[in-house]
């Protein structure tokens, strides 16, 4: 994958051969898209034979060329900043202090954005670097895409994921931790409510099951201080508790029953299930460490949840797409295009996992009406493709342009 040329447009023009705009993506060819304070305010059909007419208008003018599409930034909805994803397991991908992780962030930013990512939501890290350096980067570093923050997720001491909280021991810590995540600036709250999916026995997940009562409390909390929740849920039973709770997105989700996929629909509530966690297991460097049959297991249990990802739409869930980026063998960047050519295989339309990865990730955040679309009132987050991505989504490995208003 070839390095983008990153531009930064506050104001100027730009034409494109071809551009995919609104909500369904409606192909338009000969675009011309006027930009006003990072924000796009105009959009007309322009022939290319008259592009030397604006030379004369002041504003810088952006061509694309003949072949290439311009699109939507695409939105990761489920990285971890604070963990390399080149290390084979949890402990290590973590490991290291807070003041040594600006290197490995700012590598992660640059891979991210590289990629074609406009925005992207942290799940969280116990020292919360993500908040500190991720969301606020290097003083005076606008070359990164915009970071949804969590802080650290909130979890039970005794549960999975002491690497993503410091954890909470009784529920009257609850709520000054949820205060003192918000006076640092988080975006959203991340809670924990199940542990990892087993590779030894089908259908076992690892941690405790969530205290109804503590986890609608929670959920409570942050809707009254405007957070919303994402919770890390995996086994039917999990993801049943904490969408009765009231969470606005499930990650994860592994093992999920279609009647649970059906209450989600019915309660709104997203679902960003990363795929690809599990899938490097059963293949590539990380195989390795398995054995044979531990191998089977581990491609019957993605292979299955992309059978109920590919039911998820007809049902009416809101199908966004994560990576859990930072999670052994999962890389910054380059591995959401994975993840959404693993969509792929599970039926659903390029369409539609485009959408995924774009409008209703940016609803999924918190960004709804800001980015995810090409089209009027929307920032300019935007990328330039070689080929039209909704015949062939492997393209966006290859991205040409991306486009950044001032940060």
């Amino acid at each position: 994958m070839s390095e983008p040329i990153i531009k930064i447009i506050n104001s100027g023009y730009i034409w494109a051969p071809l551009a995919l705009t609104g909500k369904n993506y409606s192909p338009k060819n000969n675009l011309l898209l006027e930009i006003e304070e990072g924000l796009i305010v105009s959009m007309q059909h322009f022939p290319e034979s008259k592009l030397s007419e604006l030379q004369s208008a002041g504003k810088p003018l952006y061509c694309l060329s003949r072949g290439t599409a311009l699109i939507p930034a695409l939105i990761d909805a489920h990285v971890h900043l604070a963990l390399d994803g080149c290390r084979s397991d949890f402990l290590s991908a973590s490991s290291g202090h807070a003041e040594s992780k600006q290197g490995l962030i700012n590598i992660n930013l640059k891979a991210s954005l590289a990629a074609g990512i406009g925005s992207l939501r942290d799940g969280g890290d116990s020292e919360r670097i993500n908040l500190h350096l991720g969301k606020k980067g290097e003083q005076g570093n606008t070359l990164k895409p915009q970071v949804v923050a969590t802080g650290e997720a909130l979890r039970r001491h005794n549960n999975y994921g002491i690497f993503l909280g410091s954890g909470y021991s009784a529920p009257e810590q609850i709520e000054p931790l949820i205060d003192s995540l918000l006076y640092e600036g988080i975006d959203q709250i991340k809670v924990i409510a199940s542990g990892i999916v087993s590779f030894e026995k089908y259908g076992s997940v690892s941690g405790l099951p969530p205290d109804n009562e503590e986890l609608a409390f929670i959920v409570e909390n942050a809707h009254r201080r405007k957070l919303k929740v994402m919770a890390h849920a995996s086994s039917d039973n999990a993801v049943k508790i904490a969408v009765q709770a009231g969470v606005d997105s499930i990650e994860h989700g592994y093992f999920v029953s279609i009647e649970t996929l059906k209450v989600m629909a019915e309660k709104d509530v997203a679902w960003v299930p990363t795929v690809i966690p599990v899938a490097v297991h059963a293949a590539g460097n990380l195989s390795k460490k398995h054995r044979e049959k531990q191998g089977d297991l581990i491609t019957s249990i993605y292979q299955e949840h992309l059978e109920k990802i590919a039911l998820a739409p007809s049902l009416g869930v809101r199908l966004g797409v994560g990576t859990d980026a930072g999670a052994p063998g999962v890389r910054h960047g380059l591995d959401l295009i994975n993840e959404m050519l693993l969509y792929s295989y599970s039926s659903l339309s390029n369409r539609l996992i485009l959408q995924a990865a774009t409008k209703t990730n940016a609803g999924i955040i918190g960004l709804e009406n800001k980015v995810g679309l090409l089209d009027l009132g929307y920032e300019a987050r935007l990328i330039a493709v070689c080929g039209n991505p909704l015949d062939d989504l492997s393209i966006l490995k290859n991205i040409k342009v991306h486009f950044l208003p001032g940060q």
